[in-house]
């Protein structure tokens, strides 16, 4: 397998675990910077709490500019160390081809996706906070080539598995952060060949 189609499945969804909610009356600015695989990327996005339980987000990523992916988030705090979350994003390409893979025959990008995930926190015996996520990228709604034009097509299957861990340090407002992602692609024909390293470091500012 050549190390084009195997990069083009990180072309998916901006899902991330992060913290759990955000308090009560208040919202959250994101920016991060990292490599998925060897390409760069970077994302920007923001919360704000709807309830003590409750955030709704809104986010945007790009990948060297080659694909981007938008999306909406709504989080939820189970207790104040476990949670879950659901993305709902749309993906799409700049490009016609990547590395002489057609964009269109890759089973990442160019869709809507659901991203179902679980979210949970720690605290080292150091006093760092790690945040745990991991999810599952659904892919629904896709654009393919038909016979005679490219049309959209519901077509639901399971393109990604991934699970990551962010550690975050505390500033006057917000946190700065280092998170690490693995990305398993699951969707025929990649199947389970390995997966995809994402290390990016970020900032959040905290708004009232």
């Amino acid at each position: 397998m050549t190390a084009a189609p195997f990069i083009a499945f990180a072309f998916g969804s901006g899902a991330e675990a992060g913290p759990l909610v955000c308090d009560p009356g208040t919202a959250e600015l994101q920016a991060e910077v990292g490599f998925a695989g060897a390409l760069p990327t970077v994302l920007i996005g923001g919360r704000a709490a709807v309830s003590p339980r409750v955030d709704l987000g809104a986010r945007a990523v790009t990948h060297a500019g080659l694909a981007y992916a938008f999306g909406g988030a709504v989080r939820w705090a189970a207790s104040e160390r476990i949670g879950a979350a659901l993305l709902v994003d749309e993906s799409f390409y700049t490009v016609e081809e990547i590395g002489g893979i057609q964009s269109l025959r890759s089973p990442f990008g160019n869709r809507v996706a659901l991203t179902p995930q679980l979210i949970g926190a720690v605290t080292t015996g150091r006093g760092i906070d790690l945040d745990l996520g991991g999810g599952a990228e659904i892919g629904v709604l896709r654009l393919e080539q038909g016979p005679a034009a490219t049309v959209r097509r519901v077509r639901p299957a399971l393109d990604n598995l991934w699970a990551e861990v962010r550690a975050d340090w505390p500033r006057e407002r917000g946190v700065l952060y280092v998170r690490v992602r693995a990305i398993v692609p699951v969707a025929d024909p990649f199947h389970v060949l390995g997966y995809l390293p994402w290390v990016a470091i970020g900032r959040e500012w905290g708004l009232r």
